[in-house]
């Protein structure tokens, strides 16, 4: 019989920096589940983070033979291994949680594990079809599992993959989720991908709808963004820094809520909007030239 918690949010933060965000962001998930346990794991606890976590598990920083650029990476599935819940809903330090979402305790009931594709805009083209099914990158920085139902030795086996496939050269870059989607399916887990919502990565331009639930991305005006992104529930787009476009699902009109001034909505038909998004079409991979791009065709159409 486990001597876990039945379910819990847990962050990880080694190093005194990410135990300050990860105290921020527990705050805005006790703000919307006060009920909800939370907890850290981390290398050096602060009295700060001992009154706000229910449980605090000091582990020390292992170091493996990888550049010491890698080893936050590394630690972060130390931590992950050392939950003390059942069903755990892991949330990266840089998280800001603008809903409940204990709904993802219940799915944890069924499946060993949810977790969030990466949008197509920020997939590697590097194809992993294991039997000719090809299967998305997905992004762990929110990540939900039960210890109970996980594969036995899922996280050695994870730490294991990170450490062969590790780059000698601390230039590259080597995220804890590279190898992510080949461990699910090695490990066979029996996992659900979930909406966007639940891992919103705000810094992009995005197409969704419905509300946004957990943002991703470092940013202090993040409480903003997410009053911004939840003005409505209808089909919108998200132009970072310069606009939210929501689309009147009845009269198919679209409302312009400009990022500087949300309370001074602008409104136009689908004809007036289409040659302003005509070019915004053509590339995002660089969001400098993605802004400019923006800003360029929301001026042309007397939008700015």
């Amino acid at each position: 019989m486990s001597d876990r918690a039945s379910h819990g949010i847990l962050q990880v933060a080694f190093g005194q920096k990410y135990v300050e965000e990860a105290i921020a962001s527990a705050r805005t998930a006790r703000a919307h589940m006060p009920d909800t346990p939370l907890a850290l794991v981390t290398d050096a606890t602060t009295d700060e983070a001992d009154e706000l976590f229910d449980i605090v598990r000091v582990v020390p920083m292992e170091k493996p033979d990888i550049p010491g650029k890698f080893w936050g990476f590394y630690n972060k599935i130390v931590g992950l291994e050392a939950t003390p819940f059942e069903r755990t809903l892991f949330m990266d330090v840089d998280i800001f949680c603008a809903h409940d979402v204990t709904e993802c305790f219940g799915a944890l009931e069924r499946k060993s594990m949810v977790v969030v594709p990466i949008p197509p805009r920020d997939r590697a083209h590097v194809p992993f079809r294991p039997g000719g099914v090809a299967i998305p990158h997905m992004n762990t920085g929110v990540l939900g599992y039960n210890s109970g139902t996980l594969p036995d030795g899922f996280f050695a086996a994870w730490k294991k993959l990170y450490v062969k496939n590790c780059p000698d050269d601390a230039a590259r870059n080597f995220g804890d989720q590279s190898i992510f989607r080949r461990l699910v399916w090695d490990q066979n887990v029996n996992f659900l991908l979930l909406d966007y919502a639940y891992n919103f990565r705000f810094t992009k331009p995005a197409l969704f709808s419905g509300p946004v639930k957990l943002l991703h991305g470092r940013a202090s005006n993040a409480a903003f963004v997410a009053q911004l992104l939840n003005i409505t529930t209808e089909p919108r787009i998200y132009l970072p820094n310069i606009a939210l476009l929501v689309m009147d699902s009845k009269s198919r009109d679209w409302t312009l809520y400009p990022y500087a001034r949300p309370s001074e909505p602008v409104r136009m038909g689908a004809g007036e909007l289409a040659q302003a998004l005509d070019d915004l079409a053509e590339d995002f991979s660089t969001d400098i030239e993605a802004q400019a791009l923006v800003r360029t065709t929301l001026g042309a159409a007397g939008m700015d």
